[in-house]
């Protein structure tokens, strides 16, 4: 049979305070009595069993108060981890609207590694574009030329500049002519695995059939920093 209040931490707590109160009152009142015993020869030992019952009295409350003393731990763990669990969904949630408010970016390193890995192709032409108005592509547009200027690869800078009558981009596409040549889609392949791969960590898509100016341009399309990005 559960003691009164033991489901309720409130009423736990309280009647645990309560009882480790009248603990040290009784205690209290022990000393007083038992020094009382000592001054009132006559009545000494009726003083000194009212201290008797006082220290029962004490040590009863004391008992009493034990299982309080362990339930209240037991709610103030749960209390804690439930804390913790509340304060780690709340980082999360601070991670995700952080990377959501957060732009994409190729740091100097990175950079300079996707350079590294491109510089084999050397003298080829790229066209970067991406939405007029979007800022934030045309800034991480901004440091992908950078690292294929490292590479010696030709960036024709057409940021802002997206085709109006295509749909609209998420991430960052790379594109070439259907019936280009092969060491161009070979190009493109390579420009989407050092892109998207443990370099450039940017969201890029498969390789499209989507028509180029001409046959032997690549294009890269920075387009709207998807949403999966903010998760």
């Amino acid at each position: 049979m559960p003691l009164p209040g033991w489901n309720s931490p409130i009423s736990v707590r309280s009647i645990h305070a309560f009882l480790e109160v009248s603990a040290l009152l009784c205690f209290a009142a022990l000393v007083v009595f038992d020094v009382v015993a000592h001054f009132e020869t006559k009545r000494k030992r009726l003083f000194e069993r009212i201290a008797l019952i006082f220290f029962a009295l004490a040590v009863l409350a004391e008992i009493v108060a034990y299982p309080y003393s362990k339930r209240n731990d037991e709610f103030s763990t749960g209390e804690i981890a439930r804390l913790n669990k509340v304060a780690e969904a709340e980082r999360l949630a601070r991670v995700r609207l952080e990377a959501a408010i957060a732009g994409r970016e190729l740091t100097a390193e990175q950079q300079r590694k996707i350079g590294a890995a491109l510089e084999k192709f050397s003298g080829r032409i790229v066209w970067l574009r991406s939405y007029p108005g979007d800022g934030e592509a045309k800034r991480l547009g901004i440091q992908v030329k950078t690292a294929l200027d490292l590479a010696h690869i030709k960036v024709q800078d057409r940021l802002e500049e997206m085709y109006s009558n295509a749909p609209l981009i998420f991430g960052i596409e790379v594109v070439c002519a259907a019936n280009g040549i092969r060491d161009q889609r070979h190009f493109a392949r390579a420009l989407i695995a050092t892109l998207s791969g443990d370099v450039g960590k940017l969201d890029v898509h498969p390789l499209s059939e989507f028509a180029c100016p001409s046959e032997g341009i690549t294009e890269i399309h920075i387009g709207v920093k998807p949403a999966a990005l903010a998760k």
